[in-house]
């Protein structure tokens, strides 16, 4: 096939490997004047329909993506009844070769390298698409120093509509690599996210051990390893590399994905922080990594630390999420005060009930009730209103959070935090089931897997609806419930049978804030602890300085 013209511009120069996904070729776009690879099926893709699936996922998946640390897709197509794929031509060398002989790494180099692939994986996950196979021989190392994220064929997506238009993961079977990959893409679950967080993990212990964490005779006894036991500890082999690196790599390499980092903008974070503490250590950074777009987390590596005893890092959503949380307490406060006295205004006045009184005074009293009961209603109007402007910023950023934490996996879009409020008869369900979601994304993992206990969740709903339930004796003129009586001298009021509950429902406010503010209280906690990283005192502390 040399010198042939593909697509009528790009003539085949070399071809540089063959493997079981296809053979690939130097090109030379005739029309642009530049270098390019062609990658085609190989010619028995009908003894293996599923290379096809294959083959069309990575086109897909790529395409997806606009990264610097990720190769480039050009074009798609057929020649001579082969599928071929056009990307960016990558001048450089695998991670592999860099790893031949198993010398470990320094740590710098280490953390640099990663930190590219991690940059690489940002941009696959907000794009929806999970790699599902990184390891060092999809790694090359390119002559500027940068680090390129390549083959895709085995990519999973998480955005419904680009699943729908390729061969679903399950109609695959599971395929990775049994050494890097995570345990749970070999089994029934495939993983997500998380699962190329996991290999990245394994990556950088081998990149600083000089192997990966779990070895064997054989691929069987490779996977028993991973689902049976704990990732080796990394001071074991290299006892010189500071705490907080193996910490980072430790969490990773958890078998439970809900015990992993839960993104790789975190991730991205950490590592960006390591660098820095690396270089400060005498150490050069060796930054492979571009995040050309802006992001809270690449405004927070702007940044300095936080002071001390405000471990969060840069996390900017944690610390606006507890910022919001405040306005939603103060605003809880001030209704239920309203809403107090409000009750004890009401109650005054039934302890008064058919007490006699001359006509000038029930007339002066008579105002003074409307005007309170009014000047109230209106307090009680404003507070309200800022209640709800609080409640619905703060719950959409914890629903953006929980989007952050477990991408993909929430079932209603983020505006839905805000609308699903507003939908008469839906707003007994969806702001319900949109909690559940965020709950179960932003709790802790906790002994046995699961979530944190649901209970309080609950028991907040509830008052939310009782509340909901009793809004009409909430908010009517509470002075209509007043019923006059003019005799000929003196005047007396009497009160309608259904007044009582008007003092009652305005007392409930009170528990109904404090189930409240208790269930914001412990959300903001749990974002904030799921959130949290290593504080970079303790990674300084670690390395000696020169």
């Amino acid at each position: 096939m040399r010198g042939a013209l593909i697509a009528g511009k790009y003539e085949l120069v070399e071809r540089l490997g063959r493997g079981g996904m296809g053979e690939v070729w130097a090109a030379r776009d005739m029309d642009l004047r530049r270098d390019v690879a062609v990658k085609f099926l190989p010619h028995d893709v009908d003894a293996s329909p599923e290379l096809l699936h294959r083959f069309e996922r990575e086109a897909v998946a790529a395409a997806q993506i606009n990264h610097p640390n990720v190769v480039t897709l050009h074009e798609r197509g057929v020649y001579d009844g082969l599928q071929f794929l056009v990307m960016e031509r990558v001048d450089g060398t695998s991670l592999t070769e860099r790893m031949r002989g198993g010398t470990p790494m320094q740590l710098a180099e280490a953390l640099g390298i990663v930190q590219g692939i991690c940059a690489a994986l940002v941009a696959a996950h907000r794009a929806k698409v999970v790699h599902y196979d990184i390891k060092p021989s999809n790694v090359m190392l390119i002559a500027d120093g940068r680090v390129k994220v390549v083959d895709f064929g085995i990519a999973g997506f998480t955005h419904t509509r680009t699943a729908f238009s390729v061969a679903p993961s399950s109609a695959l079977s599971p395929a990775g690599t049994l050494e890097y990959g995570a345990p749970e893409q070999f089994l029934d679950s495939r993983g997500d996210e998380r699962s190329d967080l996991y290999a990245l993990g394994s990556v950088l212990f081998a990149l600083l051990a000089g192997q990966p964490p779990f070895t064997g005779a054989n691929g069987y006894i490779v996977l028993r390893r991973k689902i049976d036991e704990d990732a080796p500890p990394l001071a074991d082999l290299r006892p010189d590399v500071p705490a907080p690196v193996g910490q980072l790599i430790a969490e990773l390499l958890q078998r439970n994905p809900g015990q992993r980092p839960q993104t790789a903008e975190v991730v991205h974070a950490r590592l960006a922080r390591m660098q820095s503490v690396a270089a400060e250590s005498g150490q050069e950074p060796d930054d492979r990594s571009t995040l050309p777009w802006p992001s809270r987390t690449t405004e927070a590596l702007r940044t300095p630390p936080p002071p001390s005893g405000d471990h969060r890092h840069g996390h900017t959503l944690v610390r606006t999420t507890g910022r919001r949380a405040v306005a939603v307490y103060g605003a809880l406060v001030l209704f239920a005060l309203v809403s107090v006295l409000t009750a004890i205004h009401q109650l005054t006045v039934a302890n008064h009930e058919g007490t006699e009184y001359s006509k000038s005074v029930f007339q002066e009293a008579q105002d003074a009730r409307e005007t309170l009961a009014a000047f109230l209603l209106g307090a009680q109007i404003l507070c309200g209103a800022g209640l709800v402007a609080c409640w619905l910023v703060w719950f959409a950023r914890v629903r953006a959070v929980a989007e952050q934490l477990a991408p993909g996996q929430l079932r209603y879009s983020p505006s839905m935090a805000v609308a699903g409020w507003f939908i008469p008869f839906g707003n007994f369900v969806l702001p319900k089931q949109i909690a559940n979601d965020v709950w179960h994304a932003s709790s802790p993992s906790v002994r046995g897997g699961g979530s944190a206990p649901i209970g309080l969740l609950h028991t907040w709903w509830a008052a939310w609806l009782v509340t909901f339930l009793t809004w009409p004796f909430f908010w009517a003129p509470w002075t209509n419930w007043v019923q006059e009586t003019h005799g000929v001298d003196t005047d007396r009021y009497g009160l309608d049978g259904s007044y009582w509950l008007l003092p009652i429902v305005h007392v409930l406010v009170v528990p109904a804030a404090a189930i409240t503010a208790l269930y914001v209280r412990r959300m903001t906690a749990m974002q904030a602890a799921r959130l949290d990283s290593q504080p970079p005192e303790a990674f300084s502390a670690a390395v000696p300085r020169t």
